[in-house]
Formats: C-alpha cells, sequence, structure tokens
C-alpha cells in the first residue's frame, strides 16, 4: 500500500507527517458470464440443425465470448499477480447451462477450461485466496426470489456438482455467491446457509433506499415500501449522502455504509430461528458505468476522488464492487480485459486513496461484526427495470391481445415445481440425497424418474425464459413451458407408481401485491393509491388445490424493528401485533391466453386473489395458507406492507372491542354496529377464546345500546385471544367474510396452565432413545373420542408408521411412544379418530407437529439376515384396542426374493416385498402372538452344475483367442472386435482384476479394453451355451467395473440371448448408473465383483437377482422379455476415455469370471428368520355368549349381535396349511350383510369349510 509523504518546516526544525486518513478505498469487480439452454433441452448444434431461432445460437459463441469464457478473466488477475498487489483479485460468476453448452460445443475433456483453472486454482493473493474467484450461482441462472426453497438448493447443488469437475477443484467451492440479475431478497437466505454460503452480493441500492432520509427521485425506481424502510437514519449511521460525479447516477448514495458488507437475516416463521449472511454491497451506479468498458468506462478516481473523505471507518473502509456482465456490452473486447484492466492496477499502485481487493481477501482482513445485521430491500440491479423491489422485468403485467408472456410462465412453472416436489418426495429423493444417489444423476438426466424431472424442471426457472418477452419469431415465451412439459411427463412416471399417496402440499408461488404502496404514491402520481390491497398468488397441487387462504394482522405501533421477531412468525405476541384476519381467496385462470410459440402446457396452477380493506396508517403483515385435497397445507414466507392514507369512501368497521387493546383479565365489551350485515334486529354473538375454545353455548343474546348491539365478555384465565362471530338466531352468519373478528389478551395467565395440545418427554429428545407424544383433545377436534389414533412419520413424512397406531388413554389425554430410526432429524406427527365410516383429523391447523431430534446418527448398514427392529425387545405387550400391529424391520443384501411372515395364533400369514427396510400391518388375536418373518438366503437353494467356465482353465493358459473353448457346457468363444490397430483399439484378455482396483475374482478374469472414445472402437465376444437353459435353471457370472466410461454414448455390459434376439440386456455408461432392460439396476459407484443371476422362469419371463459393486444395493426382479429359451451370451466394451495418469490407466477395463448354469435339485434352501412374540391383552370382561344363529333357506345363516358389541371383521377358511387353517378376509354384501345388528353369512360364504367372526366392544 502507497503513503503520501508530507515534510513540513517548523521552527528551525524538520519532521516527517503520515497523511491521516489510514487505509484506501477498495476497488474490486464482479464478471458475470452466462448462456442458458436455448432450448428445452437440446444442444447448440441440435437447436440450429432443428432452425428453433432466426439466428444460430452455435454464432453466439463468437471470438469475443470465446475468449470471455476461455482465457481473458486469467489475463486480468494474472496481471495483478505480475505486478506483485498482494490483495488483487476478481470475482467472476460461471453458470451451469454455460459450462454445459461449451461441453457440447468444445468437449468434454475441459481443455477450454484450462485458463480460468489456474488462475482459480494457482493464482493466489497474500492470504491465500483465489485471485480468481468463480462464485457459487444457480446452475440454470434462476431469478431465486420468484422460485422455491426446495428449487434453490437443488440449483445449487447442481451447479457444486458441476463446479468441482470444471474447474477441477477436487470438491472445493466459493464462500461467495452471486445471484442472477443480482436479484436478492431475505427470504433466499435459507437455501444460501443450507448449503453452505458465507457472503452473498446485493446491489447497495437496495441498502441505501431503506435508509429513512434517503432523498428519493423518480430517475431510478419507484418509492420504497415503508415497510422496508427500518434501517436507521444517514447520521445514526456515521453516514453522508453522496452525489457521485462523472457517471450516471440518479439519486446520491450513502457513504460510507452502503459501500461496507453486513449481515442479512432471514427469521425463520414458524420457529423463530435466524439465518443469516454477510451482505457485500455491489456499487448500483459505479456497476451500470463499468459495464460499459471496464476501467474504459468506470473510473473510480474520477468518480469518488473529491469524495474519499467519506471513507472514515479504518476498521471497515468502503469496497465499490462493480458488478456486470463479462461477455455482454462493454466488456465484450480484449480491451477491456488487457489494456484497460492494467491501466487500472497501475492507478491503484500509484495512488494512496484506491487499492484493488478482492472480496475473499477484503473479509479476511475487515469481517463484519457479527451484530451488524440490516434490512435490504428486495429488487436486482439497476440496468433492467431501475431494480424494482418487485422484479418487474420478470413479473412484466404488460397485457397484448389477453397475452402476457411473464404471468403465463410462471402460473405453469408453480404446476410444474409441485409435480417435480412430490415425485421427489415419493422415490429416489434428491433433497434428501442417499442410497449413493449423487448430483450428477440431476445434471445429466439419469438413471431415475425423479432425476429426470429435476434435470428438466431446474432448466425451466431460466430468468432468460422471461427476460426476452413478446419475441413471436423465436421461442423464448413457450421455453418454460416446454421444460416443465418434459418435467411433468417424468414426475407422472413416479406419481403413478403410487397412486393416491401425495406427502406434499401445494406450491404456492410468493405472494405478490396491488398497488405496490397502498395508501401511498409509486412515482409522482396527484393523489394516493387506494389503501385497499389485492395479494395474489399461484398455487396448483397433483392431488388439487382445496383451499388458498390470505391471513393478514395488523402491526399495533407501525415498527418492525430488525432485532425483534414479532413480525416475521405466524405465532403471535398481543403486545406487538394483531391477530390474523383470515380471507379466502378466489381462484382464476390468468392470464388466459398464451403467446404465439407457446405449446399446450400440461398443467397450469390457477390464481388466486383476496383484498385487504378499510386499513390506512398501519404496518400489515401477511401471507397465503394452500391445502390440498389430502390434507397437506403450505404456507409462504411472511410479508409486510405499509398503508399509508385510507380511502375517502371505506366504510368504518362493523365490529368494535373496547378496550381495543385488551390488558389483563379484564371484561371485554363487544361491539357489533347495527349497520352491519345483520342489521338493527336482534343479533346474537358466537364467542370462544385461544382460537375457538370454550365457546358460549349456546350463543347469547346482544343487547341494544343504540348504535350497536353489545355483550359483556368476562375473559377466563389464560385467555391470549377472543375470537367472535355474530348470527340473526335463524342461520344468517356475519363471519367477517370466513375470517371472522379477533382480539389479541396481553399478561391474563396468573392461573395454573392447562396441559398444551401437544408436549413430548424429553420434550427436546437427543439420541434415537423412545419418545413419548402426548395428545390433550379438550377444545380441540378430537374431543370426545373414544379412541385416538396417531399418524406419524420422520424426516419431512418420510417412513410413516401404517397403519396409524393406536394411541394408549392416560386420564384425559393419550400417549403414544415412538422410537425413531438412525438418521432421525425430524418427527412429525398428527392425530385421528374414526366415528363410522368417516375419520376425523387433529392436524394443527394445517401444520402438523414436528419435534427436532438430535443425536439420532445416520443409519448403520443393514445387517444380513432378517431382523425385526419393530418391536425392538422379543416379546411386548400391547392393550386389546390394539388389534394391528406394525411389524418393521430391515432384510439383508443376502436375501433374494420376497419376504414371509406368519402369525401362530391365529393362524395368518402374508408375504411382502423384500425392501432394507420392511413394514407389514400384522393383525393380532387375544393372547401370545407369535409373529415369524423369514427371507431365502440367496444362493441356498441348492442345484446341479451343467455348465462351467472361468479364467483359470487351462484352455486360456497362454492366451484367450478366437475360438477358445474351456469349461463345459459352452460352445467356442466368438469374437466381434471392431478396431484399426494405429488409431484405435479393442480387444480382450487374461489378467487380475486387481490392476483396476476390482475385489472378489480370482487370481485371473476375462478382460476387456477399447480406446480411445468416440472413434467406434468396440471389444465384442459371444458364446452359446452347448443347450438351451432349460425352465428353472440359472446362469450367473462375475462382473467387475470400476470407473465409467467418462463418454457420452459410451457403454461396457452384457446381453443374454435366445439366438439372436436379446431378451436381457445389462451396461453401464457415463455415469455409476448401471442399467438393465426397462430401467436402473445400481446407481452407486464401487470395486466389488457383482455376481448376477438369470433365472430362466418361462417363456418370457427372466428373474434377475444380485448385489451392486458397493455391496449394499440389491436388485431382484423377475422381467417380461421376449419369448424364447436363453441360449447365448454377449459380453461388450465400447471405447472410453483414456484416463490422464498411467496408474489409472487399467481402472476404466471390464472383467468377468465363473460362468456357469445350474439346474434345480441337489440341495435344501437356507432360510433366515426372526420372531417376536406381541401379547394382545384380553378386553377384561367375558366375551358374549353364543346367540341364537339361524339357517334362512335360499339366503344363508343369521344371527343378531349382542347389544355391547359392534362387528370388526369376519373370516372363512377352505384348507388347512401346516398346523394352521388358511384364514381369509371375508367380503361384505359378497359374502356376507350387517343390517343394523343382523349378521348373515350368504351361501357363498358357506362353501367355507370353517367361518369366524370377531367381535369389539361397542364404543359407550
Amino acid at each position: 500500500m502507497n503513503r503520501r509523504i508530507s515534510l513540513i518546516a517548523a521552527a528551525g526544525m524538520f519532521c516527517l507527517a503520515i497523511a491521516a486518513r489510514a487505509v484506501p478505498i477498495h476497488v474490486t469487480y464482479l464478471w458475470h458470464m452466462h448462456q442458458p439452454i436455448y432450448y428445452p433441452y437440446e444442444s447448440p448444434g441440435t437447436i440450429d440443425a432443428n432452425t428453433r431461432f432466426t439466428f444460430s445460437v452455435q454464432g453466439v459463441w463468437d471470438g469475443d465470448r470465446v475468449n470471455a469464457y476461455q482465457h481473458w478473466p486469467k489475463t486480468a488477475v494474472q496481471q495483478g499477480a505480475d505486478k506483485n498487489m498482494e490483495h488483487a483479485g476478481a470475482q467472476m460468476s460461471f453458470s451451469g447451462s454455460l459450462a454445459e453448452n461449451n461441453k457440447n460445443l468444445w468437449g468434454g475433456n475441459y481443455n477450454w477450461a484450462g485458463d480460468v483453472r489456474w488462475a482459480r486454482n494457482s493464482l493466489k493473493t497474500s492470504l491465500n485466496n483465489s485471485r480468481l474467484d468463480v462464485v457459487g450461482i444457480p446452475y440454470h441462472h434462476s431469478l431465486m426470489p420468484l422460485t422455491c426453497k426446495e428449487s434453490m438448493i437443488m440449483q445449487i447443488r447442481l451447479h457444486k456438482e458441476q463446479y468441482k469437475e470444471v474447474w477441477d477443484t477436487g470438491g472445493a467451492y466459493s464462500k461467495g455467491f452471486w445471484p442472477p440479475e443480482c436479484a436478492f431478497a431475505e427470504w433466499i437466505i435459507p437455501a444460501l446457509v443450507a448449503e453452505g454460503m458465507e457472503w452473498v452480493i446485493v446491489d447497495n441500492g437496495h441498502l441505501f433506499r431503506t435508509v429513512p432520509d434517503f432523498p428519493w427521485n423518480d430517475g431510478s425506481s419507484c418509492r420504497p415500501n415503508p415497510a422496508d424502510v427500518i434501517n436507521p437514519s444517514s447520521s445514526a449511521l456515521n453516514s453522508q449522502w453522496v452525489q457521485l460525479q462523472n457517471v450516471w447516477a440518479p439519486t446520491k448514495v450513502l457513504a460510507p455504509w452502503a459501500y461496507q458488507p453486513h449481515y442479512a437475516q432471514h427469521v425463520d416463521p414458524w420457529t423463530g430461528t435466524k439465518h443469516k449472511i454477510i451482505a457485500v454491497p455491489a456499487g448500483r451506479y459505479e456497476g451500470n458505468e463499468n459495464a460499459r468498458g471496464g476501467y474504459g468506462a468506470f473510473k473510480p478516481e474520477n468518480v469518488w476522488g473529491s469524495q474519499v473523505d467519506k471513507n472514515t471507518n479504518p476498521s471497515k473502509p468502503m469496497m465499490i464492487l462493480c458488478h456486470s456482465d463479462g461477455d455482454n456490452y462493454g466488456l465484450k473486447n480484449s480491451d477491456a480485459w488487457n489494456a484497460q484492466h492494467g491501466y487500472f492496477l497501475d492507478m491503484c499502485k500509484n495512488n494512496a486513496d484506491f487499492e484493488h481487493t478482492s472480496v475473499q481477501d477484503y473479509l479476511s482482513m475487515y469481517p463484519p461484526d457479527a451484530n451488524d445485521i440490516v434490512h435490504v430491500e428486495p429488487g436486482s440491479w439497476v440496468g433492467i427495470d431501475g431494480g424494482t423491489p418487485y422484479f418487474d422485468k420478470w413479473m412484466s403485467y404488460e397485457e397484448r391481445s389477453g397475452v402476457m408472456p411473464d404471468m403465463w410462465s410462471w402460473s405453469v412453472l408453480v404446476a410444474g415445481q409441485n409435480y417435480v416436489l412430490t415425485a421427489d418426495a415419493l422415490e429416489n429423493s434428491y433433497l434428501n440425497l442417499d442410497g449413493g444417489r449423487t448430483m450428477d444423476d440431476v445434471e445429466w438426466g439419469t438413471p431415475n424418474d425423479t432425476a429426470r424431472a429435476w434435470h428438466f424442471y431446474l432448466s425451466a426457472e431460466t430468468s432468460c425464459y422471461w427476460y426476452w418477452d413478446f419475441d413471436d419469431t423465436n421461442p423464448w415465451d413457450g421455453n418454460a413451458t416446454r421444460a416443465v412439459n418434459l418435467a411433468i411427463a417424468e414426475a407422472n412416471k413416479v406419481l403413478d407408481r403410487h397412486e393416491g399417496s401425495d406427502p406434499v402440499g401445494p406450491s404456492i408461488f410468493p405472494p405478490q401485491r396491488l398497488p405496490y404502496n397502498p395508501g401511498g404514491k409509486m412515482w409522482n402520481e396527484a393523489e394516493n393509491a387506494s389503501s385497499d390491497f389485492q395479494v395474489w398468488t399461484f398455487a396448483e397441487d397433483v392431488s388439487g388445490v382445496a383451499s388458498v387462504k390470505l391471513n393478514w394482522r395488523a402491526d399495533l405501533d407501525g415498527l418492525n424493528p430488525i432485532g425483534e421477531t414479532d413480525n416475521e412468525v405466524y405465532a403471535r405476541n398481543a403486545a406487538k401485533v394483531g391477530a390474523w384476519n383470515e380471507v379466502a381467496m378466489s381462484g382464476d385462470w390468468w392470464p388466459g391466453t398464451k403467446g404465439p410459440n407457446v405449446p399446450d402446457p400440461t398443467k397450469r396452477a390457477k390464481r388466486y386473489t383476496a383484498t385487504v380493506a378499510g386499513q390506512n396508517n398501519v404496518l400489515i403483515d401477511y401471507y397465503v395458507e394452500a391445502m390440498d385435497t389430502k390434507g397437506n397445507a403450505t404456507r409462504s414466507d411472511i410479508f409486510h406492507v405499509w398503508v399509508g392514507e385510507a380511502n375517502t369512501n371505506v366504510p368504518q368497521p362493523s365490529v368494535e372491542f373496547d378496550p381495543a387493546a385488551p390488558n389483563g383479565c379484564t371484561p371485554v365489551t363487544v361491539k357489533y354496529k347495527k349497520t352491519g350485515l345483520l342489521g338493527s334486529s336482534q343479533v346474537y354473538i358466537h364467542i370462544g377464546r385461544n382460537g375457538w375454545q370454550d365457546v358460549v353455548t349456546p350463543d347469547p343474546a346482544m343487547i341494544d345500546s343504540g348504535d350497536y348491539w353489545t355483550y359483556v365478555y368476562v375473559t377466563p384465565t389464560n385467555t391470549t385471544e377472543i375470537n367472535v362471530c355474530f348470527n340473526d338466531g335463524a342461520d344468517t352468519w356475519d363471519n367477517n367474510g370466513t375470517a371472522n373478528w379477533n382480539v389479541g389478551v396481553a399478561n391474563c395467565g396468573s392461573g395454573e396452565e392447562p396441559d398444551p395440545a401437544v408436549w413430548t418427554e424429553p420434550a427436546s429428545p437427543v439420541g434415537c432413545d423412545p419418545i413419548s407424544i402426548f395428545y390433550n383433545p379438550a377444545g380441540r377436534p378430537l374431543a370426545g373420542a373414544s379412541q385416538i389414533n396417531i399418524h406419524v412419520g420422520r424426516n419431512g413424512w418420510q417412513d410413516v408408521v401404517d397403519p396409524d397406531p393406536a394411541m394408549t388413554a392416560s386420564g384425559t389425554n393419550w400417549t403414544y411412544v415412538y422410537t425413531p430410526a438412525p438418521g432421525t432429524t425430524n418427527i412429525d406427527f398428527v392425530f385421528n379418530a374414526v366415528s363410522g365410516s368417516t375419520t376425523n383429523w387433529d392436524n394443527n391447523g394445517s401444520a402438523d407437529w414436528h419435534v427436532a431430534v438430535s443425536g439420532c446418527e445416520s443409519e448403520p448398514p443393514v445387517p444380513n439376515g432378517v431382523v425385526i427392529t419393530n418391536p425392538a425387545t422379543e416379546s411386548v405387550t400391547v392393550n386389546h384396542a390394539t388389534s394391528t400391529y406394525a411389524l418393521q424391520g430391515t432384510a439383508g443384501a443376502d436375501l433374494s426374493g420376497n419376504l414371509a411372515w406368519t402369525n401362530t395364533l391365529n393362524g395368518l400369514f402374508g408375504t411382502l416385498t423384500r425392501q432394507t427396510h420392511w413394514s407389514v400391518p400384522v393383525d393380532l388375536a387375544v393372547g401370545q402372538n407369535v409373529i415369524t418373518v423369514s427371507g431365502l438366503i440367496s444362493g441356498s437353494a441348492g442345484g446341479t452344475i451343467v455348465a462351467e467356465d472361468t479364467a483359470a482353465d487351462a484352455a486360456y493358459a497362454t492366451s484367450w483367442d478366437e475360438g477358445s473353448n474351456g469349461g463345459t457346457g459352452f460352445g467356442p468363444w466368438d469374437f466381434n472386435h471392431n478396431q484399426d490397430g494405429t488409431t484405435f483399439w479393442a480387444g480382450v484378455f487374461i489378467g487380475p482384476a486387481s490392476a483396476a482396483g476390482i475385489t472378489g475374482f480370482g487370481e485371473d478374469a476375462f478382460g476387456f479394453f477399447a480406446n480411445p472414445a468416440g472413434v467406434g472402437a468396440n471389444a465384442e465376444v459371444l458364446r452359446d451355451f452347448t443347450t438351451p437353459m432349460a425352465v428353472g435353471s440359472v446362469f450367473s457370472f462375475d462382473w467387475g467395473v470400476n470407473w465409467d466410461s467418462d463418454a457420452e454414448g459410451s457403454y461396457r455390459g452384457f446381453s443374454l440371448l435366445a439366438g439372436d434376439t436379446e431378451l436381457v440386456y445389462i451396461n453401464m455408461g457415463n455415469s455409476p448408473v448401471i442399467n438393465i432392460t426397462g430401467g436402473t439396476m445400481f446407481t452407486n459407484y464401487g470395486t466389488q465383483a457383482m455376481t448376477l443371476n438369470f433365472e430362466y422362469v418361462a417363456s418370457g419371463s427372466i428373474r434377475v437377482w444380485g448385489t451392486g459393486r458397493d455391496g449394499l444395493e440389491s436388485y431382484d426382479q423377475t422381467l417380461t422379455v421376449p419369448a424364447g429359451a436363453p441360449s447365448r451370451i454377449k459380453f461388450y466394451f465400447n471405447g472410453s476415455t483414456v484416463p490422464e495418469l498411467d496408474e489409472d490407466h487399467d481402472k476404466r477395463q471390464m472383467y468377468v469370471d465363473n460362468l456357469k448354469i445350474t439346474v434345480p435339485g441337489g440341495g435344501e434352501p437356507t432360510y433366515s428368520t426372526d420372531t417376536v412374540t406381541i401379547v394382545r391383552q384380553d378386553s377384561g370382561s367375558v366375551g358374549p355368549s353364543i346367540p341364537p344363529i339361524v339357517f334362512e333357506a335360499g339366503t344363508g345363516f343369521w344371527f343378531d349381535i349382542p347389544s355391547e358389541y359392534e362387528l370388526y371383521r369376519v373370516e372363512g377358511a377352505d384348507l388347512v396349511i401346516g398346523q394352521a387353517w388358511n384364514w381369509t378376509l371375508l367380503t361384505e354384501n359378497t359374502d356376507y350383510t350387517l343390517a343394523g345388528g343382523r349378521l348373515t353369512l350368504l351361501t357363498g360364504a358357506t362353501d367355507k369349510r370353517m367361518v369366524r367372526i370377531w367381535l369389539n366392544n361397542a364404543a359407550p
């Protein structure tokens, strides 16, 4: 750093004095690089071949952009290193779709990324930070504040997956983040924090606009809403308003505060938890000017040179971050990166007022104080739409002939969002990665339907699809719909496999409002806008939307301080905020017309609207809640708006409370105005408290008090809210448009507090120990129920216990003990009770209940064999009401086929699909139910080997050649390689699989090689069976593959054939996924040999089973295949990329060995079993006496069920299997009828040799 030194003469003496200012203004850059997927989902070459655009997409990558993407950023930062500037560095964002396009254009070896890799990984500042910090960004350049948290996380994860490969980082990722278009809102913070981001770039206009003395004018953006103006004044911030010179700057800026990093935060509305991130401000006007040509356009010394005295804090100096595109406009030229950047560096070396510093170095030297938390207004950078806080460029209300491209695309996107989130929750989740799934699956759209749904959906969020509105000659306006249609097609495959299942609530678009500044002005209008405002959103759910509601409340003091959370959470502090008002939202199909280049959407979301009326000079909090037809609910974040002056003709409220804000347990007078909906005739009040508990019945008649009907309510102890609505005694109601009226009550809590509705012991569970869940139904929807059940799952409604367990009565409460499985982080539960054919629910007002669990570590590997885990002990006793038990357990990888269970007490038995974690409901009889679960151990069924060959056979002692024929039962090997021996090679050999890092083979195996990729190299061998396989016989072999092919379209694998007809194929390509005919077999990398088995079940049916190369995954499926007996095998190996290091060359090679055909017979199968005893207690009373049984000709047998009992089930049996009858459940109206208390066994049922009838004690 340079310092000015002045020589001063005084009284004949010389002394040295250093200039007073201690630190310079730091200057740095963000260069943004991006190209979208121009047409979902095609490469640039395919797009041009299909003439999708009126221009060449490949031509977009002209010479200047090639240099911007490959060379210039490195050239720029290299100059700083060459000039020995210790902190010199810049930031670059590089979208995933750009890198994907580059790969398609320039190749997957990433040679094009070499310069950037060098600059990022090898050029370091004196603090060992990258001189070229390639920061985080959503893969597909989504406008994050208008998307959902889940997709924000997925966009970042997808970019991380690609980032480590493109930039060769070994998995490291930047700490910084660039939200596309610099579009930021505080509600994106949780996603950033969840993915490990430490700082995010924000446009500093959205800082200085939030200061109350901001000198607004109409040269930039609309007036800020006062709800956002909550930061301190300029003087309190020790800052001054500065009018910049020599640059377009229509408003003043605030220095130094708006040029210093601070923390921004988001408050979780459910829990009040705060998520913080460093907000690094980018110069609103400086960045815009820099985009015109770098230092050639924006010279910091010309703009700030006369204002350096504003840089007053040496512990937190100003930083000017210039943010702009790096591949457009003025930076799309060599001079900006080379000569001009060099001039900038020279200026910094020679001018002590400025220093070039990377953001990471700045934060290392000057970290913000953890308590320095500010509010950042939503919005983007200034160059697009003036940086409006409602993202006008991507949310345009412009309409042409009924077409509104932006709104249309959002309505489609929200629908697609819900389909993909539901598919993810049902199968192969990528939000909850386990089972070997990686984001590489999503990047390339393999190997399962959920991955493909995400692959297409995330591309639909590309902000460019909203940028180029009304371009009728190109496909921009339809691209979001195209991508969503592709995504829903994949998601529907998952949904079809889980018909009726839907664990996900509706998707909600971030609520919008009109006007943006109710009761105030947007620009310089002559009059204020209406103080009534409309809130609207899009909402959709795969099961259908049942309701959408707007909830709003008034703040009591007009303030929302940053240090308080009362306005940010759904829960209410009655001393700070009013009660929530609920308004039903109405739906419509808006917009009604799609553009000319937009395909028909598979699904769209409706718009839902509601109005907040009659408010003025008040701060309003609001959110939207939507519920689907399954009872799943979703809430938006809480938003805030200041409502200004009232309209002149707004009616006065028809209901008042006196006092207006009750304090203490004093009486409250409720007033209903006679001009209200019910008029002046007698009015009755319907009144309760604390969410409609303790309702006064019957509804009291109100007292005629002149202009009002009045009622005095004596406030009971522990009241926090009074709830009222009104009627005329003849079923005409005034319930405030279904919102009712509610008033909060403060400081009324001196009495003994009743039990809460729900609690757990322990309250904050730690570890995987059992947890007692308590439910108090008093005053709730299940009050008075004779039996209450719990619907319980974990980690976002995974692993739901089925059927819903019966809870145990404990006084007036109900209890259930839940044992969390390893890996549990949250327990999710609601309650229900069955009344006749109706199931009533208490789901906490659609919010459900959720309890966090800590220290319950991820699940250990599943042991071999069958293990029963629930119940956790060998014997357990349950009460009489528990007639069905949800048996749970694990099945090891050493098993094959389905599992079977038996209950010796009641003779019931069944089978279930073998899964790593299984669950099955088992019916219990009264007494000791001895239940056994069993599974077949793979390979234990015995058999006779009729064909066998290994690489150790003497026939291969010297070589493996065309015509070689070792072992027995197989014909000679037939080679069909493709190579020229000069430029590409392919062939086979005998060698150790251990050379490829593969375990589980003998000393030698049959090996395959082919390289390089993309030129047709292929090693292929075929071999006939001496005789075709007989029904019941099994062909097996050991297969070893380590590294994938690293080349698109390159596979290695196996085919089982009947003559020349392929019956089954198994292969692996350019990913860890191993595919099998009709689907995915395994998804994980690994190095173990896989023994794969193929049983010829019948013509057209082959069973395939085996364990994956990670030793954990298993596969066992019976496939429908072409007709014919297997008679031939084929192994093949396509050309693949040659690894860079010599020691890795063998790791892409494939090995096989131990070929074998076995026919049934010669051994006994071995089973793994586990047994548990469940004692079901007697009811404690003597059973019913046997009633008279009457035979009625032509009908059957009937008898009357005793009045103190009710029918539970009817079963029949016609065969003894082993030691028990084969009891099966009989069907009402087919096998029997029940009318009143008379049970009639129809003649069809009497064909059963045995019939038994189960009765339960009738409910009192």
